[in-house]
């Protein structure tokens, strides 16, 4: 499929049923026939899924290689979410991909104002939701202002931005933006907003690493631990790293009710600077103005306020079976 200078909007995959996945857009693959996806200066808004994948939903094959490729286009304003029922999983607001044997491959996409309203803990993913086996390459554009909502059962998900719950995937973004900056009051308006863990991005899968090339994480939010980013595993590793002074930072994020501000990490982080061709040292990277803070100012989806917790760790937050170097 190849997709040039369309608009892709105002789709609906709505029946009341777990299978109401992909509002704009759907691909499967079987066996070794592999569903490639092209889209090139195109747009898919407002869409809208019951389940799973408001925007897109890739299903990869356990045997070839599909791919997924954007270029120069955006996923906005689709939602992943049902207005009634008694739907299990509600992931990737704006887009879903399982299975194994998938390629992902965006450069200069735009993922915002996308949304998950979760009637389970482990619904989520507001941007994106990725499980299974991948190679994720993501190169330049941004996740901004997509976030995970509360229903009327008062259950919370994870991950604002995106939700990773892979296994043995790689995963690297380069001068990509996550979020971004906070408005003269201090308000999020930019940011990705989790109602639960990880504001920027959600990782809980296994023995994945994630590299993050010069890419800025700033003003996103949690209403629990890791505003701008959590690791939730001892088996996945974060390498951040910056080729030049200024080019990536954690910084203006917060968590609401726990644990790092900047982010919290129970696995592996790693943070360096180097230049292109790999030499040590070129600047200090930055980690300011994050903080664990009661959100008095900032509201949860319901317009309540949260307060509780114990809101330590502003800048990160490290448990025993973490290392961060």
């Amino acid at each position: 499929v190849v997709l040039c200078d369309v608009d892709v909007t105002n789709n609906q995959a709505a029946q009341g049923t777990n299978d109401d996945v992909g509002g704009a857009i759907y691909t499967s693959s079987s066996g070794r026939n592999t569903g490639n996806v092209y889209i090139v200066n195109s747009n898919i808004t407002n869409n809208q899924a019951e389940s799973n994948g408001g925007g897109l939903y890739m299903a990869g094959t356990n045997v070839g290689e599909s791919i997924l490729y954007l270029k120069d286009s955006s996923i906005s304003g689709n939602t992943a979410a049902s207005a009634g029922g008694n739907l299990d999983d509600r992931r990737g607001g704006g887009f879903y991909i399982t299975d194994d044997g998938n390629k992902i491959v965006f450069e200069n996409v735009t993922v915002s104002d996308n949304l998950t309203n979760g009637r389970h803990r482990n619904d989520g993913g507001g941007g994106a939701f990725a499980g299974a086996d991948h190679t994720i390459e993501v190169n330049g554009g941004s996740f901004v202002r997509n976030k995970t909502g509360q229903d009327t059962n008062g259950s919370d998900s994870d991950g604002g931005g995106f939700w990773s719950a892979t296994t043995r995937s790689n995963f690297t973004f380069t001068e990509t933006q996550i979020g971004g900056a906070l408005d003269g009051s201090g308000q999020a308006v930019n940011g990705n907003i989790s109602e639960d863990d990880g504001g920027g991005f959600y990782l809980e899968g296994r023995t994945n690493t994630y590299d993050f090339v010069d890419v800025k994480i700033e003003g996103n939010v949690s209403y629990d631990s890791g505003g701008g980013f959590m690791v939730a595993n001892d088996t996945e590793t974060v390498n951040i790293i910056q080729t030049g002074t200024g080019n990536s930072y954690i910084k203006d994020n917060y968590s609401v009710t726990e644990h790092g501000g900047g982010f919290r990490n129970d696995g592996i982080v790693n943070i360096n600077t180097t230049d292109s061709k790999g030499a040590a040292s070129v600047g200090v990277f930055e980690i300011s103005g994050n903080q664990a803070r009661q959100g008095a100012t900032q509201m949860k989806a319901d317009g309540t306020g949260q307060g509780g917790g114990d809101r330590v760790g502003g800048g990160f937050y490290v448990t025993s079976n973490s290392e961060t170097n």
